[in-house]
């Protein structure tokens, strides 16, 4: 059964007895603006409870302690500034809870059990401007919308417990800057990630996202040719790419593309020369490649080099031939780079300070 319930204050003591078996109460577009202990006493049926664009500004603890059977609540378009555990004490079946267009500044809080059966939540258009945790939801959430909030900042464990997450909507808020760590626990079923909308600093703190949304494009889908920016990632910092779309953006423009200041001997042997080196800007550098041969010949020594990691900063060239010139080069390699981050130098293997030419380019 269905009621609707016209214009009104607050609700009638025996709306309880008059109509104990009714499923679904609408109670919108009325001027509440409290609901108290005892509003919904022997409304044992309800599943659902339709209560959006009120006033109400106040729940009291155990409002909703009969309604056990309730699957949605919507208090939508209300004046809410807070939502404690227990004002949601008792509905240990609720499945969709909308709570969007209140004035939220803190996330609302979940026992075991209110949260046991949740899927759907709403926090969009609230103030809300950290998310550090949802407490002991359950895995059940499967769509989360926190759209238009103030949101500056999300822990990296924030949704760790929330594996069966399927949508998150995370447009028109303030993010700078995001961790891909955030996602790494729920991407398996995760199927839609909303980012547009926030003043991202589009710098090299942005490179992790930038991979992993590429490495999970089933999960984010931009379209270029659309100008919306409901849909797109536009950088806000620095000037130069104010108004970009991050999706049509490459990571060296965004990055700075690393470069080889300084290749040089630090230990000589007779047959052996230790090299180290210097880096600028090296955020995009996966790691390097050291090429080596006779000045006289021009032909690779060891035609593949020697592949370092990216935190190498020195090596050893063994077994060169005494007395001879040698011409090394090095090369900074990453998925993103091209190979124009080298520097090579020439060096002989006597024990004398060898002289060296240094060509650096970008």
């Amino acid at each position: 059964e269905d009621f609707v319930i016209p214009t009104i204050s607050s609700f009638d003591d025996d709306v309880g007895d008059n109509f104990p078996l009714i499923t679904k109460l609408h109670a919108k577009h009325c001027n509440l603006t409290v609901l108290s202990t005892n509003d919904f006493i022997g409304l044992n049926h309800l599943e659902q409870l339709i209560l959006n664009d009120n006033q109400i500004q106040t729940i009291s603890p155990s409002t909703f302690r009969s309604l056990s059977r309730l699957l949605v609540l919507d208090l939508s378009m209300n004046r809410l500034d807070n939502l404690p555990q227990e004002r949601l004490i008792g509905l240990i079946k609720l499945e969709t809870l909308n709570i969007s267009h209140n004035s939220l500044t803190e996330m609302p809080l979940f026992t075991i059990d209110t949260g046991k059966h949740l899927h759907t939540l709403d926090i969009s258009f609230n103030r809300i401007s950290r998310i550090e945790s949802f407490g002991p939801l359950s895995s059940s959430l499967k769509q989360l919308s926190l759209r238009h909030n103030m949101i500056s900042w999300i822990a990296n464990n924030a949704f760790q417990n929330m594996t069966s997450l399927t949508m998150i909507d995370l447009r028109q808020n303030f993010l700078t800057q995001i961790s891909e760590t955030i996602f790494e626990s729920i991407e398996v079923r995760l199927q839609s990630i909303m980012l547009a909308g926030n003043p991202f600093h589009c710098d090299c703190r942005l490179l992790s996202i930038y991979q992993w949304l590429e490495e999970h494009s089933r999960i984010i889908k931009f379209n270029a040719d659309n100008d919306n920016d409901d849909e797109m990632m536009i950088c806000d910092q620095p000037d130069k790419l104010k108004h970009d779309s991050i999706q049509t953006l490459q990571p060296i423009d965004f990055c700075p593309i690393p470069m080889i200041t300084l290749l040089e001997v630090n230990k000589i042997e007779s047959n052996s020369i230790r090299l180290q080196w210097e880096i600028q800007n090296e955020t995009l550098v996966g790691g390097f490649t050291l090429e080596y041969y006779l000045t006289s010949e021009r032909s690779l020594t060891s035609p593949a080099g020697l592949q370092l990691n990216s935190a190498a900063r020195n090596a050893e060239l063994r077994d060169l031939v005494p007395e001879k010139w040698y011409t090394v080069c090095l090369e900074a390699n990453g998925k993103y780079l091209r190979p124009s981050s080298t520097s090579s130098t020439s060096l002989s293997s006597n024990n004398d300070k060898p002289k060296a030419y240094y060509m650096i380019s970008d």
